[in-house]
């Protein structure tokens, strides 16, 4: 994934697992936490790995999800996409998916992996299956189950995002997630001006 895609994915989209970060995470460890999964557990000496996914968690209120609930099935057309793309090599293990309900997605590798929880939380964002069967929009929009609802993508100048108002994640005291009411994220090629932005305020609003 380039930068470009990859950030903009992290503020509209989620993964299944994310690394701890923050005051509380361990800097000298890589320690999980749930994002779209709640939960997950290895078995079959580690060549299996079933994830339970969070019920509730919807895609942004706009085409071509218009709300819906995320599924198990928006993981298995997500993997089938990485598998055939740049993340092939990630998905290489996996041998077959099983979905025994909405909410649970199994992993059958062809070898022990006890880090493969860790090896979802560091690129693989879930794209909705909408969007996965249809490469033109794909690459036009970014669609998910993230804080923040893209608003406005300029090529070569930036991309505009809004809180996304049915969020599924609250803070640790319970305030709804995101603080921001939006965030705007500029491409500024030159050095230059960049340095000159940021002592200038332009870049805060």
């Amino acid at each position: 994934l380039s930068c470009t895609i990859y950030h903009t994915l992290a503020y509209t989209s989620n993964k299944l697992t994310r690394g701890k970060v923050g005051a509380s995470a361990d800097p000298f460890r890589v320690e999980l936490e749930p994002d779209l999964a709640e939960s997950w557990e290895a078995s079959d000496g580690g060549q299996k790995h079933t994830f339970n996914l969070r019920k509730g968690a919807k895609f942004h209120a706009k085409e071509p999800t218009n709300g819906r609930e995320f599924t198990a099935e928006d993981v298995v057309k997500t993997v089938e996409m990485y598998s055939e793309g740049s993340q092939k090599d990630v998905f290489l293990p996996v041998t077959s998916m099983e979905t025994p309900d909405d909410y649970t997605i199994v992993f059958n590798l062809d070898q022990p992996l006890a880090d493969f929880p860790t090896t979802l939380a560091a690129w693989s964002y879930i794209y909705p299956r909408e969007l996965v069967d249809n490469t033109d929009q794909r690459q036009e929009m970014a669609v998910g189950t993230g804080p923040f609802i893209q608003r406005e993508w300029r090529r070569q100048e930036g991309t505009s995002f809004d809180a996304n108002p049915d969020y599924w994640e609250t803070d640790a005291a319970g305030n709804k997630l995101p603080y921001l009411d939006g965030v705007e994220a500029l491409v500024q090629n030159d050095t230059n001006a960049l340095r000159a932005g940021f002592s200038t305020d332009t870049y805060f609003d």
